[in-house]
């Protein structure tokens, strides 16, 4: 995991300005692994696949922004792991109790 200089998450303007913007993924990287709060927003779950793919896209983009690697390279190389994961053994769901609410 890369300690470089943190680049703020904020929502686009053009997030900001839309009533009907529902957020639907938050992911954190914690103890060597991805941790999720998800809300299954879409009807069709094609969608959310859709979704992925363009993240993919906007990701590869970044990481060339970024200069930590050529766009077509991060590209591949985030496919490369998508497939590795997808095709490796089952990811075991865990379901953690909100850190938002009382004990």
């Amino acid at each position: 995991m890369s300690k470089s200089k943190d680049i703020p998450l904020t929502p686009a303007e053009s997030v900001v300005n839309d009533p009907d913007a529902v957020e639907i993924i938050r992911i954190w990287w914690s103890r060597n692994e991805p941790a999720f709060a998800l809300k299954p927003a879409f009807r069709n779950p094609e969608s959310f696949g859709v979704m992925l793919a363009q993240a993919v896209r906007h990701m590869a983009y970044a990481y060339g922004q970024r200069e930590i690697a050529p766009q077509d390279e991060a590209y591949d190389a985030i496919l490369k792991g998508f497939n590795r994961t997808i095709d490796g053994p089952t990811v075991e769901t865990v379901l953690e109790k909100d850190a938002g609410t009382a004990s």
